[in-house]
């Protein structure tokens, strides 16, 4: 009887502990599609920075053109 018991013990200790395992590896996925959606993010904010930094340079460099323009035409 107490050997019964025993097994049994082991079948749901085993089992407890599968559940743990299977939960702990399914958040490890979580974070780790968190932590790719989260590179994603800063990889694509990085991006549109440099789009706006580009379309304001050259932006700039087109006011930059008109003044000189305007100056070699007032000399």
């Amino acid at each position: 009887n107490d050997v019964k018991e025993e097994c049994i013990g082991r079948f749901w200790h085993n089992l407890i502990r599968e559940k743990q395992e299977s939960e702990l590896i399914t958040l490890v996925n979580e974070m780790k599609i968190s932590q790719k959606k989260k590179d994603l993010l800063v990889e694509h904010t990085a991006l549109q920075h440099a789009k706006l930094l580009y379309a304001t340079a050259r932006e700039a460099g087109k006011q930059s053109q008109i003044v000189q323009q305007k100056i070699t035409n007032e000399l």
